[in-house]
């Protein structure tokens, strides 16, 4: 069931690990709009709340877990090194990479 109350939304978005951001930035909302009508600092309207609340439910959870960050920040040095013409970096011997 799709909650339609501003807190039972920001909680059921904090359950599923789903950033209000995500949600803004997906509709082609202010955030920051947004995070006030979830916090219940402004009304926000039926309309909005039922947009938000379908978003929600259709998304999948957004957070990386660490090690995805991790592999990230990888690949960028990888890349860095690659544009120097640095082959002998550790980046290129990481098993990780293998999987």
């Amino acid at each position: 069931m799709i909650p339609r109350d501003p807190e039972s939304i920001r909680q059921y978005l904090l359950r599923r690990r789903i950033s209000s951001w995500s949600i803004a930035r997906r509709l082609e909302i202010d955030h920051s709009h947004l995070h006030r009508v979830l916090m219940g600092e402004r009304p926000g309207s039926p309309a909005l709340l039922r947009s938000v609340a379908e978003m929600a439910e259709s998304m999948k959870r957004r957070r990386p877990n660490q090690t995805n960050v991790d592999r990230l920040i990888d690949a960028a040095a990888h890349v860095f090194f690659i544009k120097r013409g640095c082959f002998d970096s550790e980046v290129f011997n990481d098993p990780t990479w293998k999987s």
